[in-house]
């Protein structure tokens, strides 16, 4: 794993650097890239003003209408929220350019590729990737040797539902190449698992996972991750899952939910306000520390399922994948 990046806190500044108007317009030239193209990096604070702008016009119509002419009212308030609007759209569309250009000038500190725009290759591979639709990548960071991508950092947005109901989502993740093929395996994070009555109940995944799926590990593993694997693999489990592994991913990754499938490792965390120098922080602690425990230990595995599995490098069939279902939330 010499070539996962060594990243610093030296390195990690370059995502907090300014970024002038200058730089975002010939950064965009030069990569032949539209304003629009490149996505927006809306904030909490980007909507709760279209809320209050929202609520101002509601409440402005209604109490104008009855002093002044009709069309009157209509042209100023329409105007008015047309401009607060465009004004919002246009801050998220810089900030989202601004973002780009960081984590360009990151990609080069470390050693890696980067799209804005993203051509990634994990889709139909973790569980993440077939959800929803108008299915974007933003902002790939990767790394590939001899033609196979060993590494790939972005931020994936899917949206589910319609109408009322619209919702959509972005998550960071994190795929990283494995020595070996593996069970398929997925660790739910409880630390962002939603709260209810004080008790973590629902998880934030996108997809509900049979609970006779669910293997129960040593110590105090289960009040951080729910584990879930293939029936009849908890053998399996145990050889991946070793107790310096669990160490690591307690330590290291447990903010993530964690999946293993075929020879790829991902980490996953839906987007919040958390800035981007921070989460890439601990997403390359995470690679670099759980991943690497992870690579060293997979390196010995093979499914005795499978005759011959040490050379030929399979997983029998019933292990190769969870049974699964999408949550009703996310049809």
């Amino acid at each position: 794993m010499e070539w996962l990046p060594k990243i610093t806190e030296d390195t990690l500044t370059v995502l907090r650097r300014p970024v002038s108007l200058a730089e975002a317009r010939e950064y965009r030239r030069r990569m032949g890239l539209s304003r629009w193209s490149l996505g927006f990096d809306t904030s909490l604070a980007d909507m709760a003003v279209l809320a209050v702008v929202w609520v101002i016009f509601c409440i402005g119509l209604a109490v104008l209408m009855s002093l002044v002419p009709h069309w009157l009212v209509l042209v100023v308030m329409i105007g008015i929220l047309a401009t607060t609007s465009m004004i919002v759209f246009f801050r998220a569309s810089r900030r989202a350019i601004r973002r780009h250009i960081r984590m360009a000038d990151f990609a080069s500190c470390c050693g890696l590729e980067y799209d804005p725009v993203g051509k990634a290759d994990t889709i139909g591979l973790g569980l993440l990737f077939d959800v929803g639709y108008s299915r974007h990548y933003r902002g790939v960071l990767s790394y590939g040797r001899d033609g196979q991508r060993l590494l790939e950092v972005g931020r994936y947005e899917y949206t589910v539902g319609s109408g009322k109901q619209r919702r959509t989502y972005t998550w960071y993740y994190a795929g990283m190449r494995l020595p070996r093929r593996v069970p398929h395996l997925v660790l739910d994070s409880k630390s962002n698992d939603g709260i209810v009555m004080g008790k973590a109940l629902i998880s934030n995944l996108p997809v509900v996972i049979s609970n006779s799926q669910r293997i129960s590990l040593e110590g105090d593993f289960d009040t951080y991750f729910t584990l879930y694997a293939p029936k009849q693999y908890d053998v399996d489990v145990r050889y991946v899952l070793t107790p310096d592994v669990m160490a690591a991913l307690v330590d290291k990754s447990s903010c993530f939910d964690v999946e293993l499938v075929d020879d790829m490792a991902f980490f996953y965390a839906l987007q919040g306000e958390t800035p981007d120098n921070q989460v890439l922080g601990d997403i390359f602690t995470a690679l670099a520390v759980v991943g690497r425990e992870l690579h060293d230990q997979i390196d010995g595995y093979a499914d005795d399922r499978v005759e011959g599995a040490r050379y030929s490098n399979k997983i029998a069939e019933q292990g190769k994948r969870l049974k699964k279902r999408t949550r009703p939330a996310a049809l």
